[in-house]
């Protein structure tokens, strides 16, 4: 190994490797240690904890708040497929879908933002969820404009319409 200079820097031996405490960071131990919290995050009674009696897991708002989750939830994912295939119609030159690319991107970050903020059962879970039914409006709405040249375009405008269906039902 050379610094900067072309020096020839000799390589440490096992007796000069740094001895403190801190384990150095790999992918096997972040790996291992990500499996460890969920396994422990997903089974209470291994740290010792008790489920009480009523207790709800996850969206405790009900069936429309489950919905609007799971819907916003599949925007993202089928955004990030469209978001794809809209890079690679850039790469081939063809620039039609740039402004669908622009409200994809802001669908996908407000569709996730909302997931987060329903599952948590935050009090601003609705107010997102209006954001959210507004964003996928417009992203359906510029989707419908190529659905007939891009499948999933589309799948994409039927996923926006759905989340928007949805968080009509959420919000109230």
């Amino acid at each position: 190994m050379t610094d900067a200079t072309g020096t020839v820097i000799p390589a440490a031996t096992e007796e000069e490797q740094p001895t403190s405490r801190a384990m150095a960071v790999t992918r096997r131990r972040v790996l291992a240690a990500m499996g460890a919290l969920a396994a422990v995050g997903g089974m209470p009674w291994v740290a010792g904890a008790e489920e009480p009696k009523g207790h709800v897991h996850g969206i405790a708002r009900g069936k429309p708040a489950a919905t609007f989750g799971a819907a916003a939830a599949d925007c993202v994912t089928v955004g990030n497929t469209c978001l794809a295939h809209i890079f690679q119609t850039f790469k081939a030159g063809d620039t039609t879908l740039a402004q669908c690319g622009v409200l994809v991107e802001n669908t996908i970050a407000v569709c996730a933002a909302a997931v987060k903020l329903t599952l948590n059962d935050s009090p601003h879970a609705r107010a997102m969820a209006d954001v959210c039914m507004r964003e996928c409006e417009d992203c359906a709405k510029e989707c419908r404009k190529h659905a007939d040249q891009h499948a999933i375009c589309e799948e994409m405008a039927k996923s926006c319409e759905a989340t928007a269906a949805a968080a009509r039902r959420f919000v109230g």
